[in-house]
């Protein structure tokens, strides 16, 4: 029986809401133990673009059998938010340009920028999924400055020499990535020279609404 890991997922404010589904669809195949926080932007935009509430979302599968909690953001009571509690990491997918300054800088607003500021004081694995473009000369130094913190800077940045057939193949060649740097054993999408197999089925979609949010990331 595989060893069941600690991991945290935070959901930050950037468009690219599908890879953090993508990603908690990945994690309930696994018998690891999910803890998730997002920030208020975050959340908002996933039920943007996916037409889920993400609360709703956690729920659905936490009932299917995954080992998922869902935290507020302002709860730094959460087990997560000390150094003393032991994880194995975090990734934040996807990880806003906000976000990604605040961490750099050592600057923790809330549970998702403490969480990951614990991860590196830590020596733990944490993978920023970046979604941004095009990137400041200030975003590349954050970028510089974070991996030599010892975070992965893993930009969303898919693949296409499957010849994905739809939005969530495409989304798990991302995917694939985040769990290979969490150290997560899950395959979720073919790699490189390896031999198709057969389609597996798209997952129905919900329409998004058409109304952004207004605040600020």
């Amino acid at each position: 029986m595989e060893e069941s890991m600690r991991l945290v997922v935070g959901i930050s404010g950037a468009s690219g809401a599908i890879y953090a589904e993508r990603t908690l669809v990945a994690l309930a195949r696994t018998p690891h133990c999910v803890d998730l926080v997002a920030s208020k932007i975050g959340a908002a935009i996933f039920r943007q673009e996916t037409g889920h509430e993400l609360a709703a979302r956690v729920e659905q599968l936490a009932a299917a059998g995954a080992r998922f909690r869902l935290w507020d953001r302002d709860d730094l009571y959460a087990p997560f938010s000390s150094g003393s509690q032991i994880y194995d990491a975090m990734a934040v997918v996807p990880c806003s340009a906000g976000l990604l300054g605040r961490v750099a800088a050592g600057v923790s607003t809330d549970l998702l920028s403490r969480a990951a500021d614990v991860c590196l004081k830590e020596n733990r694995r944490l993978v920023l999924v970046v979604r941004e473009s095009p990137l400041s000369e200030i975003h590349l130094r954050n970028m510089l400055r974070l991996r030599r913190a010892g975070a992965v800077i893993l930009p969303a940045s898919p693949g296409f020499y499957t010849r994905p057939q739809d939005l969530d193949e495409l989304a798990d060649s991302v995917v694939q990535r985040i769990l290979d740097h969490m150290g997560v054993e899950l395959r979720v999408h073919r790699r490189w020279r390896e031999h198709p197999e057969p389609r597996r089925p798209a997952t129905p979609r919900t329409p998004a609404p058409r109304e952004a949010p207004e605040s600020q990331r």
